[in-house]
């Protein structure tokens, strides 16, 4: 990775857009050019992280082609995962929860977390999962999960190419997952991604489901995601990764036991 500064393209803005620009960078006691490349990262992270659709080239396609075709791999690092101590029972978030108490030290998402997560939920747009303290009710984590798709695009048009027959691939996506800084180290996120691989699994039983997929922020989270058989997606140009069902299913995710544990959950809240 390059870790040299990049500058950007010059941004023409109206009078009183630069007026308004500048009087909010003031109350927020930072420069206008900080203030425009903040908010323009949390945007551009804000608009990542909700990627529900995955297009695919066609001239790649041949490679998701190749992905769907490919036999289960052993993952010794996932199956050691199901030693991981489970975080606490995470359940529904509901609107008693203490959003607003939640900080993560990464302002996306606990801005999406304060604002929007209780909206999604009850709008169905996506599920969001939280482990509380049983002590305090502090909430530890939480991890959303939405429908998606991995699609051809452009598809293939009729009698053009009849060879094609795989054009789009249904998926789950882990929107976001985040432990609150003060419970950070403790191993929760590993256990909050294991219920969340597991929920795909378990969704997957019921609802065709081809993989799980999210978008990393930075290499630190990439490579977290690679200890639990995350891989790129194969030709997507934003560089999101998976997993597929039947790599977690080789590796005993979605066990018996697992299995019950997340049916049980998902009596109260259908993914």
């Amino acid at each position: 990775m390059d870790d040299r500064p990049h500058s950007l393209p010059i941004v023409v803005v109206d009078p009183d857009e630069h007026a308004l620009l500048k009087a909010t960078a003031e109350c927020a006691d930072v420069n206008l050019g900080n203030f425009i490349r903040c908010k323009v990262i949390e945007a551009t992270e804000t608009q990542l992280l909700e990627r529900r659709l995955v297009n695919i080239p066609a001239e790649h396609w041949d490679r998701i082609e190749r992905w769907f075709e490919t036999p289960p791999r052993d993952i010794p690092a996932l199956r050691r995962s199901s030693a991981i101590p489970p975080v606490p029972s995470p359940r529904p978030l509901t609107n008693d929860d203490n959003r607003y108490a939640f900080d993560c030290q990464r302002e996306p998402l606990n801005r999406w977390f304060w604002d929007h997560a209780w909206q999604d939920q009850e709008t169905d747009i996506a599920r969001t999962h939280v482990a509380a303290d049983p002590a305090t009710g502090n909430i530890i984590g939480f991890a959303s999960l939405s429908a998606a798709e991995i699609k051809r695009e452009p598809p293939p048009s009729d009698g053009i190419e009849p060879q094609i027959w795989l054009t789009a691939l249904p998926a789950v996506l882990l929107g976001r997952l985040a432990i609150n800084q003060r419970y950070q180290g403790l191993g929760h996120a590993r256990s909050l991604m294991r219920f969340a691989l597991a929920s795909a699994v378990s969704f997957s039983s019921n609802i065709g489901c081809f993989c799980m997929l999210t978008h990393p922020l930075d290499d630190q989270v990439r490579t977290f995601l690679r200890t639990f058989g995350f891989e790129e997606i194969p030709g997507d140009p934003a560089g999101g990764m998976a997993i597929r069902i039947i790599d977690l299913e080789h590796n005993g995710v979605g066990s018996p036991s697992t299995v019950r544990h997340n049916n049980a959950f998902n009596e109260t809240a259908i993914l």
